[in-house]
C-alpha cells in the first residue's frame, strides 16, 4: 500500500507542473501605449494592416439587421468604442489577459437609428464555415457571444472564438471586408487597442457619418 504514495505524490507533482504552465502561458493584453487593457474600460479597436476603424454596417441590401461589423478604410479615423466585460459575470478578473473569455459590446453616445431591437454585443451569426460577426449578441451564450484574445506581436493582437480566428472577407456593401469567423490565417484580423480619453473623447466621426448613412437608407 505504502508503494502507492511516490505515485501519488508523482502525479500530484505533474498536475501542480501543468498548472503552473498554464498559468504562465496567461498574457495581459495591452493596449498601444503598453497598459493593460482593464475591464469595462473603453477602448477603440484599430486593425493594423488594413488602417481604418470597424463600424456597424447592414449585411446586404436585403438583411438589414442584425448589423454586421465592416473595416472602413479610412486611416486616423475612429469608429465607436467598445467595453470588455468578463463571459463569467462572477470573475473577479479586472484586466483582459489572453486566457478570458470575454463580451465585446459597441458603445456611442449617438443613438442608433436602426435595429435597437438587438443588443450592441459582438456575436457569431450562424454555424456556418465562415459566419459573419454581427451585433446583437447575448452574454448568457457562451457559443455565440464569449471571444478570447489572442498576442499576434508587441501589443498588437486577434480575436478568437471556438478555436477559430476572427478575420475579413469582402461581403459587405462596396465590397468592403466584413468581419467573419475564419481558419484561413490569410484572413486574420490583427489589431491594436487604443483606451477613450488617450485618443479622441467626443464621438468619432466616422461613427456619425455611419449613422445617418444608415438612417437616409
Amino acid at each position: 500500500m505504502s508503494s502507492l504514495f511516490p505515485l501519488v505524490s508523482f502525479h500530484i507533482t505533474l498536475l501542480l507542473a501543468a498548472f503552473v504552465c498554464i498559468q504562465g502561458q496567461q498574457t495581459t493584453v495591452k493596449d498601444v501605449d503598453g497598459n493593460p487593457v482593464l475591464i469595462g474600460k473603453q477602448y477603440f479597436i484599430q486593425p493594423v494592416s488594413a488602417g481604418g476603424p470597424l463600424v456597424p454596417t447592414p449585411l446586404s441590401i436585403s438583411s438589414f439587421c442584425p448589423l454586421g461589423i465592416t473595416l472602413i478604410p479610412l486611416p486616423f479615423v475612429w469608429g465607436p468604442p467598445v467595453t470588455f466585460a468578463n463571459g463569467w459575470s462572477a470573475s473577479p478578473k479586472t484586466i483582459v489577459d489572453t486566457s478570458s473569455d470575454i463580451t465585446i459590446e459597441f458603445k456611442s453616445n449617438t443613438a442608433w437609428p436602426v435595429c435597437n431591437e438587438f443588443s450592441k454585443f459582438w456575436k457569431v451569426n450562424d454555424s456556418s464555415s465562415e459566419p459573419a460577426i454581427v451585433i446583437g449578441g447575448r452574454p448568457s451564450r457562451p457559443e455565440e457571444s464569449w471571444f478570447r484574445i489572442r498576442s499576434a506581436g508587441v501589443n498588437i493582437y486577434e480575436f478568437s472564438s471556438s478555436a477559430k480566428s476572427i478575420g475579413t472577407a469582402p461581403r459587405s456593401w462596396f465590397g468592403l471586408p466584413q468581419l467573419i469567423l475564419t481558419n484561413d490565417n490569410a484572413k486574420t484580423l490583427f489589431v491594436t487597442f487604443k483606451k477613450l480619453g488617450d485618443a479622441i473623447t467626443s464621438t468619432p466621426r466616422i461613427e456619425k457619418l455611419g449613422l445617418r448613412t444608415l438612417a437616409v437608407n
